[in-house]
Parts: structure tokens; C-alpha cells; sequence
């Protein structure tokens, strides 16, 4: 996606009617960088740093870390990549430089813990309401769960009650998945956030 491809997220047509099916999928998040960066005139780097990270202190995040202060996180030789070690391994981010919205963020295990706990405590507007209230339903104009990869809800962000990975005590849970390392899940009222060092759960 290279060279400007990238230009074609917004144009990708729906796999189903809308509100009928849920599906993980890269584009909307992408559709929303160059939507943004349509809008700003600023490269999608550069709208993170200023809107999210230097707001929220998170200097240890970047896109680009020094590859021998991180762990190798996949080895990919039929990508000829081989071992990949500080450089994104998810295949959309790599595909268009490593600076994209679904993936290519790397952080230290402390880095991640302070913005799951700015998301746990409210401390920015964001986190305090929109990142934390259920809004599936009111977007897709009904109930969750519904169709596959139900779920008891979402903001837009996190996954609300995802029992199945959040365990059976996680109904008031908030928290986010993904491979390798960035896994993390939030408790408001009980506890502090949780940051597995795993590469899957």
C-alpha cells in the first residue's frame, strides 16, 4: 500500500448492509487517517504526537524504536523479512512504511500501563467518556451483540465485557487485544489496568 495506495481505504465497499454484521477489519480505522489527514494537511505521525502522545506524556512511544531496545516479535521469511525485531510485524502497517492507525505504535511495558490508566481514570475528556461508554449500539442503531464476533458492547475503542478473554469477573471490564504485545484490560472501579507481556492470550 505504498506509493499512495493508501488512498483507497475510503473507497472500499461494505461487506455486509450496514448494522447487519460486525467485522475486525483495518479500513475504518485507516479510513479515518486520511480522512484526517485530508482534513489537517498533516501527516498521520505528526496528528499523533500532537493529539494524543505530548498531551498524555507518552514521550517512550514511537513508530520507529531503536531495534536493538526491542524484543523480536515474529519471524517471517516468506515475507523476506526474516526475523522482525523493531519493525512492525502486522502486514498493513509494514505495507505502508510502519505509519499507519491500526498497528505500528511501540512502547515500553511502563509506557502502556500509563495510557491504560489515563483510559481506566478518566483523565482526559476522550478516555472519560467516548473511549469508556458503550456505543455500539447507539452507532449501529441496535442491541448488541449481534452477527459474528458478538459482543456484550464497545466505545470506540475498547471491547466492554469480552468475557471470553476478559474471563468470567471481566462484566465491567474495558480493554483492547492485539498481537503481539499490546494487550491490555481495565477495571474502573476495582483495580488497576493489566498489561500481559505475552504474545497471545
Amino acid at each position: 500500500m505504498k506509493n499512495g495506495q493508501e488512498e483507497d481505504f475510503p473507497s472500499t465497499p461494505l461487506g455486509s448492509e450496514r448494522g447487519r454484521r460486525r467485522r475486525y477489519s483495518d479500513v475504518s480505522l485507516n479510513t479515518a487517517r486520511v480522512l484526517a489527514e485530508r482534513i489537517t494537511g498533516r501527516q498521520w505521525p505528526e496528528l499523533v504526537r500532537a493529539y494524543t502522545l505530548e498531551p498524555l506524556g507518552l514521550d517512550q512511544v514511537t513508530f520507529h524504536p531503536d531495534p536493538k531496545l526491542t524484543a523480536c516479535t515474529e519471524y517471517a521469511p516468506e515475507l523476506h523479512r526474516g526475523m522482525i525485531q523493531g519493525d512492525v510485524h502486522d502486514e498493513t502497517s509494514w505495507a505502508m512504511g510502519g505509519e499507519c492507525a491500526n498497528a505500528g505504535l511501540f512502547a515500553t511495558a511502563r509506557a502502556v500501563a500509563d495510557f491504560a490508566e489515563t483510559l481506566r481514570i478518566g483523565a482526559c475528556e476522550p478516555a472519560s467518556h467516548l473511549l469508556w461508554d458503550d456505543e455500539l449500539a447507539r452507532i449501529v442503531k441496535r442491541a448488541a451483540p449481534f452477527g459474528e464476533h458478538s459482543l456484550n458492547g464497545a466505545s470506540l475503542v475498547l471491547q466492554i465485557a469480552a468475557t471470553p478473554w476478559m474471563g468470567v469477573h471481566g462484566g465491567e471490564s474495558r480493554g483492547h487485544t492485539a498481537f503481539p504485545v499490546t494487550t491490555f484490560q481495565l477495571n474502573r472501579p476495582r483495580a488497576p489496568p493489566t498489561v500481559p507481556l505475552t504474545s497471545r492470550l
